[in-house]
Order: C-alpha cells, then structure tokens, then sequence
C-alpha cells in the first residue's frame, strides 16, 4: 500500500490522494470543528480497482480509520469516482461523530486503550516487549460495517528483533484481552532471543549454509549487512534468504543443477539414489561425503538420511546439523 502522510505536505501528494484531500476540503467547510486527514493508504490491487485506508485526526490522540474498498461501487451503480466514493466514506464518519458529540469518541478510544493496558500490565513480570503505541477506531467500509472496530497499534519485536509495528482489531476493547493473548509468546520467545543474543555482544544468528551461499554472490559481511537490515525478505530464483526471529537461514538450488535443492538443515538430491546399506551408514558423516558442492562444508554432519520417492522421481533426503554463527548487523561480522 502506497503511503503518503501529512508532514509530507500537498506537494508529495498523489493524484487520487490530493483528489481525496480536496473532496473533504470542500464538504468541510460547513463544520465548526476541522478534523484533519493524517494519512491516506491506496493500494492498486487489480487495474483500477483500489483499496484506501484513511487515517482521520479528530483531536489530539483521538484517531479514526476509514477502508474503503472499490468493490462498494458496484452497488453505486458505477455512480461514484474513486475519490468521490472514499470521500463520502470519510465525510460520513465527520458527520456521525458531529451528531453524536466528540466525547463520544473519546469514551470509544479511552475503553480500547484502557482494556489493552490493563492486559499488557498483567505481563510485566514476563520477558515481554510490547508498548501501546496508538488506539484508533476502524471504520470498515469495505466489509459494508457501520459500527466501530478497535484497532490498536503496538510496537513489537519483528523477526529481525528490531521494533516494528503490530496491529490488532477486535470488534470491541473487551475482546482485545484474548487477540494480544495470541501474540503473547511470540513477543516473549523475540524479547529472551534479543536479549540472550545481547548478552553474547551479537544482534543475530546465521546457519553455516547461509553463508556459503552469500559467500557465492558477494562479500560475506556485505551480504549479512543488506540481509539483516531489510525490511522485506531476500528473494532470487534460485536463492531465499529470510530471517525468522533473529535466525537467518535459507533455502535454494542450484541453477546449474536443478536436482539439488536445500532448506535449512535439510538437503534433498532429485533422480539420484544409493544403496540402502549406504544410506544406513551416512549418519554421523560430513554432508561432504556424500556430496561436493560450494555450499557445503565440512562441519556440517548428517543426522538422517532416506530414500524418498514421489512419483516417478526417486531422490535422496538427507538432515545435518551445521554451526549457527553469531552476527552483528552493523558490520556484518559472523563469529
């Protein structure tokens, strides 16, 4: 979703987002009270088909969010512009909270922030690392619902353990006791993670594999550098590097070679095959005695190893255990 937010200001504004901002600019000029639009979400999913998330400011810490989906227009009859359409999703908001009083939509916005302290407060003696960022209303016009969702933001740890933002919707604040539940232990197993790796001078771990294969492409240190710090995880064709909490592994074949395949600590070898009685006695072995290859290395020892076959491809499967070296994602030193 293409973002633009308001310190950007007018100019950095898309087409449709300055279209949006005009339409309300217009329908608010009767309003005594101005809230203002702090953020505008357009996401191009098929053609001119769009999906827009609009974020309102209607006083300090007092945010709603409108959806608009452009699947509503069919039953406009085709009547509506894309900017009309959200435009009048939005100005329906200003006109109930106006009807209805602001004190309303405080009380709304105090309940959810409310209920989502009480629970995170209940876990201050875990190992958890999870702040109440910002509480806002949801208003899903794309799911044709006139009432107000809870939608909290959090700032959590992602799996690259760095702070990132998680957001949860209930239907109402006395549900969002059980959704944060959900999440729970994963932001306790991340927070241990962090701070064990912390106590070891390190920000992550990498499998040996991972780094043979960045040591095919490039420098090892940049490699881990670009990997550790994106935001979005490394794809090639035949090479994918991700980062599960801390962790980073991969998975892959080799271009050259589509029968060998990895992920992880797993290897399989397609249209190949091995004696029974041999493949009884690879466990306990370097992976290089069974096979040479620039992303193997020696201290990488089998643990399991069978014969599979899916279809009429036969192949060899093979477990190992590797080292897991520690990194720093500044320099990209591995140790």
């Amino acid at each position: 979703m293409k973002m633009w937010y308001r310190h950007e200001g007018r100019s950095k504004a898309s087409k449709l987002a300055l279209e949006i901002l005009e339409y309300v600019d217009e329908h608010l000029r009767g309003f005594e009270w101005r809230p203002r639009i702090t953020s505008i979400g357009i996401r191009a999913d098929c053609g001119d088909i769009y999906d827009f998330e609009v974020e309102l400011e209607f006083s300090p810490g007092a945010f709603v969010v409108v959806r608009y989906g452009d699947c509503d227009d069919t039953e406009r009859g085709g009547i509506c512009t894309d900017s009309d359409a959200i435009g009048q999703a939005i100005f329906a908001v200003f006109e109930d909270f106006r009807d209805r009083g602001i004190n309303v939509l405080s009380a709304m916005l105090y309940d959810a922030r409310h209920e989502a302290l009480k629970t995170l407060s209940t876990w201050s003696g875990g190992a958890t690392h999870a702040e109440l960022v910002k509480p806002r209303l949801l208003r899903d016009e794309w799911c044709g619902r006139q009432e107000y969702l809870s939608d909290l933001e959090f700032r959590v740890l992602d799996n690259r353990l760095s702070p990132s933002e998680l957001n949860i919707v209930a239907d109402h604040p006395s549900l969002l006791n059980a959704k944060l539940k959900t999440h729970r232990e994963l932001m306790d197993l991340r927070f241990s993670r962090k701070t064990e790796l912390a106590r070891q001078g390190a920000d992550g771990s990498i499998d040996q594999i991972a780094i043979n294969a960045i040591a095919q492409r490039c420098d090892i240190a940049d490699g881990i550098r670009w990997v550790a710090n994106r935001t979005v995880e490394a794809r090639h064709i035949d090479l994918y590097l991700y980062v599960r909490d801390g962790h980073i592994g991969c998975e892959g074949y080799d271009a050259q070679n589509s029968n060998f395949h990895w992920n992880g600590s797993s290897l399989t070898l397609w249209n190949c095959t091995l004696p029974e009685i041999a493949i009884s006695q690879l466990a306990g072995q370097p992976i290089t005695r069974l096979i040479e290859h620039p992303i193997l290395s020696s201290d990488m020892i089998i643990t399991e190893a069978s014969s599979i076959e899916i279809g009429d491809q036969q192949a060899i499967q093979v477990n190992f255990d590797q080292p897991k070296r520690l990194f720093c994602k500044v320099s990209g030193r591995s140790w």
